[in-house]
């Protein structure tokens, strides 16, 4: 199937987690679902041949889980606001996708797998944001614990705050995909996805990245007094126009 364009419906609409209580029966449920399933392979079996209309396929198709995805969304963040905020990029997710879906499998379950895995792969890389900029715990408490020597921690805190300060220098661009690679760690088919470019500008951004990041560092430190920490960006640059 071709490459499409982002669909102006692709949003989806707010709703509550699905209430549990009495219902169909088993035999009827199973029913619904097989007769909700050939709907929806049928949907993508006509969209693949060019058939319907792209953007109102997607509304048709998506349109069929978003409860499923909002209740989802919402087990991972338990708040409705940014379980709608999450739901939505499940759905941008899931139409980047759609053309790895084997018709074989079932929709619904394939659906739900993506969604979970993404809600999982964003709670990783907020845990990674989050350990990267929080502060160093203080050496009093690291000394009353044991574990690393905090000599070892200041040396650790003042590189990271040279780093930090180093990619704040960068451009917006080359920023994001250092920021992508090398602090979260995410590989290069994910980066890709994210920032919505080909592999190629991905690489030749971060090597770009990472050479801007080493000429940065270098000026960083040798801007930094013997035996102190590296100045903020800020005070650097107040600094320098003093000078």
């Amino acid at each position: 199937m071709g490459r499409r364009r982002a669909a102006g419906g692709a949003r989806v609409l707010s709703g509550s987690p699905p209430a549990f209580g009495t219902g169909p029966s088993s035999e009827a449920r199973r029913a619904e679902d097989a007769r909700r399933n050939e709907l929806d392979l049928a949907t993508i079996r006509a969209l693949r041949a060019g058939e319907l209309d792209p953007d109102a396929a997607w509304r048709d198709l998506i349109g069929r889980h978003q409860r499923s995805l909002f209740s989802i969304a919402y087990r991972f963040t338990g708040n409705y606001s940014d379980a709608d905020e999450l739901a939505h990029e499940i759905v941008i997710r899931l139409y980047r996708q759609l053309d790895r879906f084997d018709p074989r499998a079932h929709f619904a379950v394939w659906v739900n797998s993506v969604a979970r895995n993404y809600c999982i792969d964003r709670y990783r890389v907020r845990v990674r944001e989050r350990q990267w900029l929080l502060p160093e715990p203080p050496l009093d408490r690291l000394r009353s614990r044991g574990g690393r020597d905090p000599h070892q921690q200041v040396e650790l805190r003042e590189t990271r705050e040279e780093v930090t300060a180093a990619l704040k220098l960068l451009s917006p661009k080359l920023r994001e995909a250092i920021r992508l690679r090398f602090l979260l760690e995410l590989p290069y088919d994910e980066i890709c996805e994210r920032l919505g470019i080909p592999a190629g500008t991905v690489k030749s951004r971060i090597h770009r990245g990472r050479a801007e990041m080493r000429r940065r560092l270098a000026e960083i430190r040798e801007a930094a007094a013997p035996g102190q920490r590296a100045a903020p960006t800020g005070e650097r640059t107040t600094m320098r126009s003093r000078s």
